[in-house]
């Protein structure tokens, strides 16, 4: 059971995607860190068989093929490796924490880009055409906070760990999907979002509202994994438009804008500010 745990929350995670999935190994990226830095790894070896780790590997080759960076990248993982590259393009920028690529779970060869085109996502389409239907239940179930805090599984929580401290007080979430598994109570409070990133075939393992306080700011940082991209339909944006509410991956910044798609690279830093007088929501897979 461990061993097929493993498997499912790792292997799964990088042949199949994990998270919304990565674009392939090859995708053309437009100009944008399309010529990866040489990084000397360190060397790996097949994990001993009746170690933990080697009964993962062996899991893994059953299970899939063509897996050799699936198990480079466990390897790595086993040896406690740590990736942090520069990729900016002009060397003088070396000083800028933002333009940093950092992991403990890390596949080499990936493209690196911080925001990545929905254009031709057929789910990111899906997903933008049910906007307003997502946005109308969002209203109706969190009009009454107290009734939805007595009926709901741990609704508007802050970061529960060390590591997403960066996150800051100010930053809220209301969970749908965790590590693949639907919250049953919490669905039944938005069954038709539910429904909504299921039929638009979200290649999603969390789905999760998130609130951010008026005139707050999420710091710098990564979120360690280079083989997940972040996607977030942008819910309840106040001012939108007007460049209040704003996102920046490495050196690019974007705005939220209501009922659109962003699909971006958390491995990069990347900081987050509300400048508006209201809370700002979105829906992050």
């Amino acid at each position: 059971m461990i061993v097929t745990t493993a498997l499912l929350l790792f292997s799964t995670q990088l042949a199949n995607g994990f998270g919304v999935s990565r674009l392939p190994q090859r995708a053309h990226s437009t100009g944008f860190y399309s010529t990866l830095p040489r990084i000397e790894l360190p060397p790996t070896h097949p994990s001993p068989p009746h170690t933990f780790a080697g009964l993962v590997e062996q899991a893994i080759q059953e299970r899939f093929q063509n897996v050799d960076r699936v198990l480079e990248s466990w390897r790595l993982l086993e040896l406690g490796y740590h990736h942090k590259v520069f990729v900016g393009e002009d060397k003088k920028s070396e000083e800028n924490p933002m333009l940093y690529q950092e992991c403990h779970s890390y596949v080499p060869g990936l493209s690196i880009q911080p925001f990545w085109s929905v254009d031709t996502v057929p789910w990111a389409q899906k997903l933008k055409g049910k906007y307003p239907i997502i946005l109308k239940e969002f209203q109706k179930a969190t009009a009454n906070r107290e009734q939805l805090q007595q009926q709901g599984n741990n609704i508007w929580t802050g970061a529960l760990t060390e590591d997403a401290s960066s996150y800051g007080v100010g930053w809220k979430t209301l969970v749908l999907m965790d590590r693949g598994v639907w919250d049953p109570i919490n669905v039944e409070l938005f069954p038709k979002t539910a429904q909504a990133v299921r039929d638009a075939g979200v290649p999603a393992v969390e789905v999760f509202f998130a609130s951010m306080e008026p005139h707050s700011r999420i710091q710098p940082h990564s979120d360690f994994t280079n083989f997940v991209l972040t996607s977030h339909l942008a819910l309840d944006i106040p001012y939108s438009g007007l460049n209040q509410c704003r996102l920046t991956i490495a050196d690019q910044t974007r705005e939220w804008i209501n009922g659109d798609v962003m699909l971006f690279d958390t491995s990069l830093m990347h900081d987050a500010v509300n400048d508006s007088d209201r809370t700002r929501v979105a829906i992050y897979l």
